[in-house]
């Protein structure tokens, strides 16, 4: 926990870059939440075949049902790197705000709890960032976004590991590179996820109304 607590004292201007950068995420977001409410949803003129409640839950839990999507269904290698990459993300976010603003809750059995997180995000960021720039059918549908995003986040991974260490110049990096990604992220791919939930949930109620729903294998 000591370890932590320079940060707030020595690098007060950083935790508040941070924090401003952080109020530019979320009203972005919410710009571009607004905005994907302002679309007009067709009218399904289809006579009714199935529930919409249930396709809409359906589609939303696929995230959890690997067997559901061919990219994932490969579990070993394809879903649990997918999971262990998000969950090492999470923490990583989760660790940047502790640490200027929570320090004492970053107890030894807590920190050694988050580096292990956190390195194994970074291991499995690593596979993704190698199958990126060696698998033919990945690389036909990258940009030179997606190559910098997952290397920049990859990167995110490894400071927050190496940070729960107490390392100053480490976490002083880890907190600079968090204040440019809450600028950079909603401007890029990576907010693939706040559209994720919108798209789940069209697709969900349109193939639920004609009573398709998704088979678990």
């Amino acid at each position: 926990m000591e370890q932590f607590l320079f940060v707030k004292q020595e690098f007060g201007t950083l935790v508040l870059i941070k924090t401003l950068a952080l109020v530019f995420l979320i009203l972005v977001y919410c710009l571009k939440a607004y905005l994907l409410t302002r679309y007009r949803v067709v009218k399904e003129i289809s006579v009714p075949k199935g529930d919409t409640t249930k396709g809409i839950i359906s589609s939303l839990s696929v995230i959890v049902c690997p067997s559901a999507m061919e990219s994932t269904r490969d579990i070993t290698k394809n879903w649990l790197e997918f999971f262990i990459f998000h969950v090492g993300i999470l923490v990583a976010i989760v660790v940047s705000f502790m640490i200027p603003y929570a320090p004492n809750l970053l107890q030894p059995a807590v920190t050694t709890l988050f580096m292990i997180i956190m390195g194994l995000g970074f291991i499995a960021g690593f596979v993704r960032i190698i199958k990126k720039f060696t698998k033919p059918d990945i690389k036909v549908i990258s940009s030179k976004d997606d190559y910098f995003s997952i290397i920049i986040i990859t990167i995110f991974l490894l400071l927050g590991a190496i940070s729960m260490t107490g390392n100053r110049e480490i976490i002083v990096a880890f907190l600079a590179l968090t204040a440019f990604l809450l600028v950079y992220v909603p401007l890029s791919k990576i907010s693939h996820y706040l559209y994720w939930p919108f798209a789940r949930y069209y697709m969900g109620k349109h193939f639920g109304r004609r009573g398709i729903y998704m088979k678990r294998r």
